[in-house]
Parts: structure tokens; sequence; C-alpha cells
């Protein structure tokens, strides 16, 4: 990643911090524990990251795309179409 890749980020982020603020807050309120080592449902909610996640990727325009990385593990990935 060069220098100016990380300075147009740090500006968008500065340009709307809020927004990076409550996203980051909302995250962190979703348990994700990898369910190799934790299945409990209560303490890994990959899932519900995930489709967070999502919902908020097409707020702000972007196309999505859910597959399963390996069974009840979705991978997120923006749809490069």
């Amino acid at each position: 990643m060069s220098k100016d890749h990380v300075r147009a980020a740090i500006a968008a982020v500065d340009e709307d911090a809020d927004f990076v603020v409550d996203l980051t807050r909302e995250m962190v309120r979703i348990p994700t524990v990898n369910s190799k080592f934790v299945e409990d449902s209560e303490v890994n909610r990959e899932p519900d990251h995930q489709i967070y996640l999502e919902g908020v990727m097409k707020e702000v325009g972007l196309e999505t795309e859910q597959t399963d990385a390996i069974p009840n593990r979705l991978n997120l990935d923006r749809d490069r179409g």
C-alpha cells in the first residue's frame, strides 16, 4: 500500500468520522469468534456480522456478494461483477 493510499484513507475517515465511529461501534457489538474454536451461536455470530456489514455496504452504494467460504462461514465481498 502506498503512502498516497494511506493518506487518502485517513482523509476519508476524517471527512466522515461519525460514520466510521458508528460503524465500528455496531460491528464490535456483534460477537464473532472463529467457529473452528467456538460453535456457540451466542458467542459466534459471524453470519449476523456479515449480514449487517452487507447492509451497510449496500447503503453506501456498493454491490455485494456472499458465498460460503466453508460451511456456516460466509464470505462477504464487493461484487466486481
